[in-house]
């Protein structure tokens, strides 16, 4: 039984885990939650490769993509507010 939980190297529970962290973080406004949940994708990814899913393996890098490009648009915006704000001053 203990070998399932090592199967695919703990990458499934890494995928879990930084999975859950990363929808923590982003529903506290940190733009960190982006991060994890990329890191999550990958560890997906490789999950999804090793057990020859190829449908997760696609929906893995969408995934990735996505929070590659939100992660991108979330430090615009943070600039952009802080630049409105000091010039509302």
């Amino acid at each position: 039984m203990f070998d399932q939980f090592l199967q695919y190297y703990g990458l499934d529970w890494a995928a879990l885990g930084f999975g859950v962290i990363g929808s923590y973080l982003i529903g506290n406004m940190r733009r960190e939650g982006f991060v994890c949940g990329m890191i999550a994708c990958a560890c997906g990814f490789t999950v999804a490769y090793l057990s020859q899913q190829y449908g997760f393996v696609v929906y893995n890098v969408i995934l990735i993509s996505l929070a590659t490009r939100n992660y991108l648009r979330w430090g615009k915006r943070m600039k952009q507010e802080s630049v409105s704000y000091i010039a509302a001053e």
